[in-house]
């Protein structure tokens, strides 16, 4: 059985969010899913808990003006999510299509989007952005082909 979960958000944070998990190929909710099913999984947070001292209002203020910066290994995390779920979309795909070129083709892609796993240096910023860029462009045209 599906549940509903309510979650309190301050507006900006909200819109923010949405239009970064969408430029991801997310949504919300999917991204909620992601994220508590790593919980689950890892018994742990995906990325480190730490209290930080701060001037009070400051916090505020310093989360409005500088773009949250995720430790790499989150990213990282996030990225690789995000390739499974592709790859369990193009299975999705590939299962349902019933021409044989067409299954072909998207096997390829599927193996493609696999490969591309090891494709990237973890530990270079720039490539883990690049390829979230990268496969964040594959949720998007996914989510296109999603039938509604």
């Amino acid at each position: 059985m599906d549940t509903t979960l309510t979650v309190r958000l301050d507006t900006q944070l909200k819109d923010e969010a949405e239009r970064t998990l969408d430029s991801l190929g997310l949504s919300m909710s999917s991204a909620i899913r992601v994220f508590l099913t790593h919980v689950v999984a890892q018994k742990a947070l995906p990325f480190p808990v730490q209290s930080a001292p701060v001037q009070a209002g400051r916090l505020l203020e310093t989360q409005r003006e500088d773009p949250i910066e995720y430790p790499l290994h989150v990213e990282v995390e996030v990225l690789l999510e995000q390739m499974a779920a592709i790859n369990a979309r193009l299975f999705e795909l590939e299962e349902s299509e019933s021409a044989s070129l067409r299954r072909t083709e998207i096997a390829k892609v599927r193996e493609a989007v696999q490969a591309m796993r090891f494709q990237f240096d973890p530990y270079s910023k720039d490539e883990v952005l690049a390829m979230v860029q990268q496969i964040g462009q594959y949720a998007s045209a996914l989510r296109l082909s999603q039938p509604h």
